[in-house]
């Protein structure tokens, strides 16, 4: 078995077709009122945006199907309630979630490449446990960051 985000499950379900499937991991019996769930949604808009009536358009563009198509396209999960989407494991997750009714949540990690965010699933453990210290770990994240190309690092890291 493996455990992966959503920014793989393309890779998987191209590689391995229909021997894929989304895991739910178990939940309290207790009332849950959400879910964290499905890199692509972590759009927003901070009260000091220098370009607020651009960045608004932009998230209001969003919020429509062809934008949901596109974020399904690149193997993300629309963030548009009653979207599908055509990766069999991402839907999958979206219909988890529409059958508990569950409020949907962004990831911490959408800020960041899945190439990051997997170095870290591995080197933020050993850091936690002792197996690493803390400047290696973190020189081995500048390292991964570094080996992405220039245009997925963004303006400021290139």
């Amino acid at each position: 078995m493996i455990i992966d985000g959503t920014w793989d499950t393309q890779k998987f379900t191209d590689a391995m077709k229909t021997n894929v499937a989304a895991f739910v991991p178990p939940f309290s019996d207790k009332p849950i009122k959400g879910v964290v769930e499905f890199a692509g949604q972590g759009l927003a808009m901070t009260n000091y945006s220098k370009n607020q009536a651009a960045a608004s358009k932009f998230l209001e563009f969003m919020t429509t199907d062809e934008a949901a198509k596109i974020l399904d396209g690149v193997g993300l999960i629309p963030n548009i309630i009653g979207s599908k989407t055509t990766n069999p494991v991402n839907q999958q997750m979206l219909d988890f979630a529409a059958k508990q009714s569950f409020v949907r949540y962004p990831m911490l990690d959408n800020v960041l490449q899945g190439d990051v965010v997997d170095a870290g699933n591995k080197i933020i453990p050993a850091i936690l446990g002792g197996k690493t210290k803390a400047a290696d770990g973190l020189k081995q994240m500048a390292q991964v960051w570094k080996a992405l190309p220039a245009a997925k690092r963004g303006a400021s890291y290139k």
